[in-house]
């Protein structure tokens, strides 16, 4: 396991491979719903986050992001 951690650290495409990057589910109020079925995420997973941050409309939102530990973390406009 030590050599799998030294590769991480020594080679980002190692380390994106192992670890992922974040996904962009929600841009300026619109979902990407390739990456949801890409994800396997549901329209109502994401609205439940939304509704978990204390957002209501989708609209409104800049950004979701799904990030490598599986939480959706979300921007909104001001």
């Amino acid at each position: 396991m030590q050599v799998v951690g030294y590769l991480a650290w020594r080679s980002k495409t190692v380390e994106r491979i192992l670890e992922g990057t974040p996904r962009i589910l929600v841009r300026h109020g619109r979902v990407n719903k390739e990456i949801l079925d890409k994800e396997q995420i549901t329209r109502s997973e994401l609205i439940e986050a939304l509704r978990h941050e204390g957002h209501t409309c989708i609209t409104k939102v800049r950004f979701a992001v799904l990030e490598n530990d599986g939480t959706i973390t979300i921007g909104v406009d001001r």
